[in-house]
């Protein structure tokens, strides 16, 4: 087996399985807060520009006197 033959730098399903798993709960956690805040143009920049919109609304746009 040569160098070029191995496998190191592929992760497996499980680990993939995770990250997927962690990235939509990263989305759907504030969409249902800024829906639930009434903000629908947050709404749909965390749902048009995820998971960029998602990181936008936890520093600019979600109330931090409800969290």
């Amino acid at each position: 087996m040569t160098i070029l033959e191995t496998n190191y730098l592929v992760p497996s399903a499980g680990f993939v399985l995770l990250l997927v798993a962690y990235a939509v709960v990263f989305v759907l956690w504030p969409l249902w807060q800024a829906l639930r805040a009434g903000q629908l143009l947050w709404a749909l920049v965390i749902f048009f520009l995820s998971p960029l919109g998602a990181i936008a609304w936890y520093l600019l746009g979600r109330d931090r006197r409800r969290s």
